[in-house]
């Protein structure tokens, strides 16, 4: 199950799986421009994240498509994107927080209790970023282009946090969890943003299939970075 699955990043994580043949589920905010986007063969499920309701209708479609002994994955990777790029405010960060990490927090719950209760093994996988875990390079933003604000930080930042407790409360189930954190999608930014900072989606998409693997168990409550090396540095 791919939260925000069409998404540049969420279309290169659905490929990567579908690649591996893994039989998806793709959860989005109903948009019926977009009904048809996807493969027939892939599930579509609709999930508002701010609504708890459909928290628990999409955790339970999601589940019931399953088998027990089934080996499941959830890819928490769905981002208020609005809230994400607005000006910081008090409104913006609590937009970008209620979708990111309370949503997604609530998603794992209904999915782990669920997951349990059907008898099946899973992986929880969130994506996060760069900038919740080191702050916005700002020399790379050329003039006129704004550089990510602090909302998108902070928010990313907690999802570390989220992970590591998430971890070792879900580890006694046999649930890993843990956080992936991408270098640079490029997607529309300007060439000189590019040049500056640049990581492929199909890099970071194959190592997300992999985290969530039956034979990644041993990997839980890490902090992933897939960045070209800009962490090292």
């Amino acid at each position: 199950m791919i939260t925000g699955a069409r998404g540049k990043l969420g279309r290169g994580l659905v490929a990567a799986f579908e690649g591996k043949g893994w039989q998806i589920a793709a959860a989005n905010r109903f948009n019926p421009t977009k009904a048809t986007q996807f493969d027939s063969t892939q599930q579509q499920i609709e999930l508002d994240l701010t609504q708890d309701a459909q928290i628990e209708s999409a955790t339970s479609q999601f589940i019931a498509a399953s088998e027990e002994g089934d080996h499941v994955a959830l890819v928490a990777n769905a981002s208020n994107r609005e809230a994400c790029w607005a000006e910081p405010s008090r409104e913006s960060l609590h937009a970008l927080f209620d979708v990111d990490v309370a949503g997604h927090f609530l998603l794992t719950q209904a999915f782990a209790r669920q997951a349990l209760a059907k008898g099946c093994t899973a992986t929880i996988l969130f994506v996060g970023s760069i900038y919740g875990c080191g702050g916005v390079h700002t020399s790379i933003y050329p003039e006129g282009m704004t550089p990510t604000p602090v909302q998108y930080c902070v928010v990313k930042a907690a999802l570390v946090g989220l992970v590591k407790d998430l971890a070792g409360r879900l580890g006694s189930g046999g649930i890993t969890v843990n956080c992936l954190v991408p270098g640079g999608i490029e997607g529309g930014q300007p060439d000189a943003f590019v040049r500056n900072y640049s990581a492929k989606t199909p890099e970071v998409a194959a190592v997300a299939e992999m985290l969530c693997q039956r034979g990644s168990a041993y990997v839980t409550g890490q902090v992933i970075h897939v960045d070209g090396g800009w962490s090292a540095w």
